[in-house]
């Protein structure tokens, strides 16, 4: 295998030319699986859903690691408290004694959480993972307009600073996609129209 096919093989699986769109659609299931109450099968889950369904592996791997050690417990309680309001039960976490109890008790003392922990974080991870869908294309959007210089797109055409479509000789682009060279005027660096 030549270093070229290597490359290409390795830029697929990393999804490097993925539109934006999918790459926020695979951070937002990414989200869902991390806010899911299946705790130990995140990655699993992960992984599975990226190449069962060719989503953007760094994605939603990225997605799925909002939900790490360190924000597991915060997240889990916030959810299970979400679920006591979507049932309108006041609940208060139980008192356990954890040097002194066993796994029958610990799950007895929680049996009452279950579903309130279950529905919020289905709530909490529908919820979360359209904001980082919408939020990732945004952030997409922005970069591409905020960037200096023109945006090269995959059919050659490129967007300038003044948000015009311009083909690689400085012709305007219509919206058929045809140049339109009468009326097209040479940009300088800043984008302005140059005479």
């Amino acid at each position: 295998m030549n270093i070229l096919k290597f490359k290409e093989k390795w830029r697929a699986l990393l999804g490097i030319d993925d539109s934006p769109r999918l790459v926020a659609f695979s951070f937002a299931i990414g989200i869902f699986i991390g806010f899911s109450p299946f705790l130990g099968l995140h990655t699993v889950a992960c992984i599975a859903c990226a190449f069962i369904f060719r989503l953007n592996k760094p994605a939603i791997i990225a997605g799925t690691y909002i939900a790490n050690p360190f924000t597991l417990i915060p997240i889990y309680i916030f959810n299970t408290w979400v679920g006591l309001k979507i049932y309108g039960r006041s609940g208060r976490f139980p008192d356990i004694d954890v040097g002194h109890t066993t796994m029958s008790g610990f799950l007895n003392a929680l049996g009452d959480l279950l579903w309130p922990f279950v529905v919020g974080c289905t709530v909490v991870g529908l919820i979360t993972a359209a904001a980082g869908y919408f939020f990732l294309l945004l952030y997409y959007k922005t970069k591409k307009t905020a960037r200096p210089g023109a945006a090269i797109y995959k059919s050659g055409a490129a967007i300038d600073n003044t948000g015009a479509a311009i083909d690689n000789t400085g012709a305007a682009i219509d919206d058929t996609g045809a140049a339109n060279y009468n009326t097209a005027t040479p940009l300088d660096k800043a984008g302005a129209a140059r005479d």
